[in-house]
């Protein structure tokens, strides 16, 4: 099952888990069955890296500020 990573999702997993194995079905393991969607990771990872440069780069432009001699 592909999902995004809200946890509304995990518990669908497992009562699909439960069920299985109420049902007689064979095993279903809710955590190996789950494919978070590639998308929203990337899209967090994205945004992660994105705050890192902002972060850098206004580290680096305060620093050009307090060292700009206009003489």
């Amino acid at each position: 099952i592909t999902l995004d990573n809200a946890s509304p999702n995990a518990t669908m997993c497992e009562s699909i888990e439960d069920m299985s194995r109420r049902l007689g079905l064979g095993e279903w393991d809710s955590v190996e069955n789950q494919l978070m969607c590639l998308g929203h990771v990337l899209n967090l990872a994205v945004g992660d890296v994105m705050a890192l440069i902002t972060q850098t780069a206004a580290l680096e432009t305060t620093q050009a500020i307090w060292e700009y001699d206009p003489s």
